[in-house]
């Protein structure tokens, strides 16, 4: 027996006032995510600072600032996540280095 559109609309209306209460009742008010956030931020900081990178174009003695990413090392290998915006500096030709905590730690970005 097929159910009339009033029926399915019906039912899609009850379910779309379950599922936004739902929602609802998960989310902070905007003066609890404020007070939330710059305990969240730090927290998130701390824990991500060990996988993330910075990012410079190589300028022969020194680099120039230009992204971060993210890194994961399988065995000897290393390889460095970042967005398409700094990976296409490669495709260019330029020279890329990327940085680990220790500040002498610098190496080259290969495409």
């Amino acid at each position: 027996m097929a159910l009339s559109n009033e029926r399915v609309f019906a039912s899609a209306n009850k379910y779309q006032r379950v599922v936004k209460k739902e929602i609802a009742d998960l989310l902070f008010t905007k003066a609890q995510c404020d007070a939330a956030m710059p305990e969240v931020v730090a927290g998130m900081t701390k824990y991500l600072k060990r996988y993330r990178t910075p990012i410079y174009r190589d300028r022969g003695d020194h680099g120039v600032g230009h992204g971060s990413g993210s890194y994961l090392r399988l065995g000897d290998r290393i390889f460095v996540l970042t967005n398409e915006h700094v990976a296409v500096a490669l495709e260019s030709g330029e020279r890329l280095i990327y940085q680990f905590a220790d500040p002498n730690d610098l190496h080259a970005a290969l495409p």
